[in-house]
């Protein structure tokens, strides 16, 4: 009746022990990845962001009627985004990492802050549109807002010059635009109520000015080809003070470009500090969950070994045990693996460049557990091999 007992003992010891690895292992595998910033930090590494951007960004691009106008216009923005793509990830790292430092071990985190340290880095994007050519959107504004320049009752048309007067004013465009972006991202975070984007066009004038002079006199158009060099001059002179008065003393980017406004984010913010907090919350009884879990595994196997004994009946108990986890964990993973890699080569809807970086996710995050289950299947075998070779012994 004892020896009933015993074995009806180890048969439900074993089942609790059984679940237990369980789900150990599925803790395991989370500590590996989804709780571990340094796991998360690498898979952003590798992912193909250019490749993502050319395949989902840009055809949304391409429907837009502004842009479907000047293509070049994308190129350069692809161009920029594969030039920048290190310093994009590393913004996402430094984002990842404070977000993580909260969730794991408490550290106090504003979402506003984390932002413009990372990804709302005034300098990440003034880097993407300093790498940019904009030479299409700054000929049109030129064309909008010089007036024309009238030399003895024949109006300049500033066509030919367009690409001189550029090489003035993109550069100055560009640092200006560069200046705004803390205004825009302190607009999207909700710290300034109104945006101004107007460029002041003063500070560039008299560089215009010298640009387009240069060029008329270098290349006079042909109503003045005849002219001697002085009179055009003159006139050219005469014709600019006139016109001055007409020139605009700020280009409004919204205006010109045709862009929309930011849409301030700071609703979807606090929405997200919430959910941060909650997490939290959640990772802290997961932490206290995972040790409980180990405790309660260390004290059924104290439980087995109190129940036989002797050494050889624990071996052999714990070995099974060890090894059935073990062996049908392994198969799960590897089963597992099999199946996401077919399912994400039959998906149609997930970009070509982002497939590769599915399936290692997948075997990466797998990783931990699946060395998991071979250590306790190894484990397992073990004792149960000991167990035969002690009681052979015995005999």
């Amino acid at each position: 009746m004892v020896r009933i007992a015993r074995e009806i003992a180890n048969v439900l010891l074993s089942i609790m022990l059984f679940i237990c690895l369980i789900g150990m292992g599925a803790a395991v595998m989370a500590s590996a990845t989804a709780f571990n910033p340094h796991f998360i930090t690498s898979q952003i590494d590798r992912l193909n962001i250019v490749g993502i951007f050319n395949e989902k960004a840009v055809p949304e691009l391409q429907k837009t009627d502004e842009l479907a106008e000047h293509p070049e216009i994308i190129v350069g923005l692809q161009s920029a985004i594969e030039k920048n793509s290190p310093a994009l990830k590393n913004a996402l790292d430094k984002a990842v990492s404070d977000v993580y430092a909260y969730l794991i071990y408490g550290h106090a985190i504003d979402l506003k802050t984390t932002l413009r340290s990372s990804l709302m880095d005034p300098s990440l994007a003034a880097s993407i549109i300093n790498q940019m050519d904009l030479t299409p959107y700054i000929n049109q504004v030129i064309v909008d807002n010089l007036p024309d320049l009238n030399i003895g009752g024949t109006d300049l048309d500033p066509t030919p010059y367009l690409p001189t007067v550029d090489a003035v004013i993109q550069p100055y465009f560009k640092s200006q635009v560069a200046m705004l972006l803390p205004r825009i991202y302190d607009y999207m975070l909700g710290n300034s109520q109104s945006l101004d984007l107007n460029v002041p066009v003063g500070p560039v004038i008299d560089s215009i000015y010298s640009a387009l002079k240069t060029a008329v006199l270098a290349s006079p158009p042909s109503d003045f080809a005849s002219l001697p060099p002085d009179l055009l001059s003159l006139g050219f002179d005469i014709a600019w003070q006139v016109t001055l008065p007409k020139i605009p003393a700020s280009v409004d980017i919204v205006a010109e470009t045709g862009i929309s406004l930011p849409i301030p984010i700071t609703g979807r913010l606090d929405d997200a500090q919430r959910t941060l907090k909650d997490v939290r919350q959640g990772v802290i009884y997961y932490q206290k969950g995972f040790w409980g879990l180990v405790g309660l595994s260390l004290f059924i196997m104290a439980l087995i070994t109190l129940t036989n004994f002797n050494l050889k009946k624990t071996y052999l108990v714990l070995g099974r045990t060890f090894a059935c986890y073990g062996i049908l964990e392994t198969a799960a993973v590897v089963v597992t693996r099999v199946l996401i890699h077919s399912r994400i080569a039959s998906l149609s809807g997930i970009p070509v460049s982002l497939q590769p970086w599915i399936i290692q996710l997948a075997d990466t995050a797998t990783n931990p557990l699946l060395v998991f289950a071979v250590c306790f299947s190894a484990a397992g075998i073990i004792l149960v091999t000991v167990s035969a070779l002690y009681r052979r012994g015995a005999n």
